[in-house]
């Protein structure tokens, strides 16, 4: 099968033909297919790898203690991305039951969640061609014979299919080394930008002897060492050194993170402002 990458001279030409996958008129075969444990797994992947991230934020902010990983909740086999929302986003949604897929969304990680929004849109329209489109602003899964946007996220705040567009292509669409694209040949992993950094180091963490207390002592001085000198007025290079031989094999990491600023963004194949380098 043979995927068609978006051509922007027809996106600018058909902006307002495009439309969301509309996730209530599907809800009776959705709140199947999200039962699927291969989709549940995905998800659970996603989350965790999101949460990494968001686990040095919380440590390099407060610095009083190591948050913990994340765990499924009692009764369930996975950890769903609800389960680490930040955010009252829904908050005007109004009473009664909502909808059951909003378990499996979670703003400000678009770049992570498009990964398992593949997977569901894979089996909630198998017969579709999608592709992952990652630009600085968003990633999102498309399909472009169909003119599709499937973004449960964005779906679900009511953000315009043409802000959405826009986010992706910019508001002229015009400008092609702006994002990328990814398919079955060429996958879209979000492993490759920062949370695979985070992974490193906090496996290390995790698995330490060390009292809290004196890991938690170690990595301030390092965030503060490593802050100071990143900013040297003289341009020199950095000699930040490993606080310990323990951490000596994700220093590269630590320095990253250290270093980052705002959420987790897109893979280091295209130009991203998130994720300090």
């Amino acid at each position: 099968m043979t995927t068609k990458s978006p051509v922007l001279d027809e996106i600018r030409r058909n902006a307002n033909q495009w439309r969301y996958v509309d996730l209530r008129k599907k809800a009776k075969k959705l709140n199947q297919v999200i039962e699927d444990p291969e989709v549940k797994q995905a998800y659970a992947d996603a989350t965790k790898y999101f949460w990494q991230l968001k686990r040095w934020d919380i440590f390099k902010h407060f610095r009083d203690r190591l948050p913990k990983d994340i765990t499924a909740l009692e009764g369930e086999d996975y950890v769903y991305p609800r389960q680490i929302e930040s955010c009252d986003w829904d908050w005007n949604m109004g009473p009664g039951r909502k909808p059951k897929y909003l378990k499996y969304v979670l703003s400000h990680a678009c770049h992570w969640m498009s990964a398992p929004n593949l997977v569901l849109a894979n089996k909630l329209m198998p017969n579709i061609d999608w592709i992952t489109v990652s630009s600085d602003l968003h990633t999102s899964v498309l399909s472009t014979e169909d003119e599709l946007i499937f973004d449960p996220y964005y779906f679900a705040c009511e953000v315009s299919v043409i802000d959405a567009l826009q986010m992706l292509f910019g508001e002229t669409y015009n400008d092609e080394n702006d994002y990328a694209v990814f398919d079955s040949d060429n996958p879209y992993d979000p492993l490759e930008g920062s949370a695979g950094h985070a992974i490193q180091l906090w496996k290390v963490i995790d698995s330490s002897a060390k009292p809290n207390e004196e890991l938690i002592q170690t990595l301030s001085d390092f965030i503060d060492q490593h802050e100071a000198e990143s900013i040297n007025p003289n341009g020199d290079p950095l000699t930040v050194e490993a606080p310990t031989e323990e951490l000596e094999p994700v220093l590269p990491d630590m320095q990253l993170l250290t270093l980052r600023t705002g959420w987790p963004n897109t893979p280091s194949s295209h130009k991203n402002p998130y994720v300090t380098v």
